[in-house]
């Protein structure tokens, strides 16, 4: 009866397996709980309903099922995977972190443990153990497709584009079928200024796809950039997805559809979203159709500005002059295309994530001066500092201009907070060549209208931090110097 029983119960196992492969999922979880009613310690049944258990976010149900695998079979490494993922799930990274390492340290081939510590780790903007990982996780299954995708993402955050385009092709090469690859490709080639190849890669998911709405809001992007703007309203107004409707906004004020912006203004503004672009199309609608609408992200921008001298209260050529030469000095820095910028060079890729040593300290002023912000306008009403996370991320940028250099107007879109460390202004300075503006509006020619702009006289040493919503631009200069900025957003 006994060899009877666990013939059953293997015949039922090898079913559920079928049934979960075809993802027929409900006959497969109603058979791994059959035949843990014939054998409660049955691992296989045990594991695979944990698994199930996740996907509908059963968590409390999955851990009973894990632990218990672990009690029958200290040794089951996929357990402790499991368990990982549950926790990195709830956000619980540090105990997610320990489950992952427990399950490499009894199988040091468990290449998705190897893989999900990396996505730990980059969650922690810890991007160089980050890649170590998933490196290692490839060097184990040179075909695990995901990796490569892991791998491309972090290089096209490090601005290493040559790289991260390797990397996506690979996964590619393996799985054709994995289009958030072809997202990642699309974003990659509209760095290096190759729209043509970017639509390309955007057309080739198909609508029945789950990264269809990614690839249409990237082709939407992608079309508002280019100024096709109609094409980009027709996506716009049929997805609703990141900040598709502010884009939307965006298009319908350069096309100056009147109407439409205020009707598509009034249903966000009912939403109470505190978004940057939202905010300086409001501002810049109210100078252009004679209006006085309010936003909920920043009423008053020009009011919440902050300018502070670096250079009495750090070593300021030591952390940042020294920290710009060394990284300019790698190999594997780049520039990236920045249509804006006259004269000019743009670093590629959050500057954040390098390895230089100055980076840790330049975070830490960074933040400091962020802490200063938000006390010097802790009473403020706007939603931007009331409805403030400390949650933030920065995300930075080196900008050297050369003579005659400057940067067009421009805000800066998926920031709260903007700022510019300058780590060298020209001496030789006329007037206010050189400085920067902040205003309401688009138009260069208002910075002397004191209602709409303001002029930021710099020097060396100068950061300066300002509602993400403001424009920005600098007035030409000219200077055998450089002119050179650390740019940030905190995002």
């Amino acid at each position: 009866m006994i060899i009877k029983n666990d013939l059953n119960t293997e015949e039922l196992f090898h079913q559920a397996e079928k049934f979960h492969k075809k993802n027929d999922i409900l006959k497969a979880e109603n058979l791994y709980k059959k035949i843990i009613e014939i054998d409660p310690q049955h691992i296989g049944s045990l594991n695979n309903l944990g698994i199930i258990l996740i996907g509908k976010r059963k968590f409390k149900e999955a851990k009973n099922l894990f632990n218990k695998i672990i009690q029958i079979n200290p040794s089951y490494s996929s357990s402790y995977n499991s368990l990982g993922i549950i926790n990195k799930t709830q956000n619980n990274l540090n105990a997610a972190i320990n489950y992952f390492k427990k399950a490499v340290e009894i199988n040091s081939k468990d290449f998705y443990a190897f893989n999900n510590l990396g996505l730990i780790f980059r969650q922690k903007n810890e991007n160089i153990k980050a890649l170590e990982y998933f490196e290692k996780s490839i060097s184990i299954n040179p075909k695990f497709d995901q990796v490569y995708n892991n791998i491309g993402t972090l290089y096209y955050e490090f601005g290493k584009f040559d790289e991260a385009i390797k990397s996506f092709e690979n996964a590619v090469k393996i799985n054709p079928y994995l289009t958030e690859v072809y997202c990642n490709l699309g974003l990659v080639y509209e760095q290096l200024g190759e729209p043509y190849k970017a639509f390309n890669y955007y057309d080739k998911v198909r609508k029945d796809d789950k990264n269809y709405l990614i690839a249409r809001y990237n082709l939407g992007n992608l079309f508002l950039k280019d100024h096709q703007y109609e094409k980009a309203i027709k996506i716009f107004e049929s997805i609703d997805f990141g900040k598709s409707k502010s884009f939307l906004l965006r298009c319908y004020f350069k096309l100056n559809y009147e109407k439409s912006f205020y009707k598509q203004l009034k249903k966000e503004n009912l939403k109470g979203k505190t978004d940057a672009i939202i905010a300086s199309l409001t501002s810049e609608a109210n100078y252009k159709y004679k209006k006085n609408k309010s936003n909920s992200f920043c009423n008053k921008p020009l009011d919440h500005l902050y300018k502070n001298n670096l250079d009495k209260n750090c070593d300021f050529k030591n952390i940042f002059v020294n920290a710009y030469n060394e990284i300019l000095d790698q190999k594997e820095f780049n520039n990236k295309q920045q249509k804006l910028l006259v004269n000019g060079l743009q670093s590629a890729g959050n500057i954040f994530l390098n390895k230089n040593k100055n980076i840790f300290k330049i975070k830490e002023i960074i933040n400091r001066e962020i802490k200063n912000y938000l006390f010097k306008y802790k009473n403020s009403d706007e939603g931007f500092i009331k409805n403030w996370k400390d949650d933030y991320k920065l995300n930075g940028w080196f900008v050297c201009m050369k003579n005659g250099g400057k940067i067009k107007p421009h805000i800066h879109d998926y920031g709260r907070l903007s700022g510019s460390i300058y780590i060298n202004v020209p001496s030789e300075k006329v007037n206010n060549s050189g400085d920067l503006v902040v205003s309401l509006t688009s138009q260069d020619s208002n910075y002397n209208n004191k209602d709409l702009s303001r002029i930021i006289n710099i020097e060396t040493g100068t950061i300066f931090l300002f509602p993400a919503s403001l424009f920005h631009y600098t007035i030409p200069f000219s200077s055998k110097e450089d002119r050179i900025v650390l740019a940030f957003d905190v995002i």
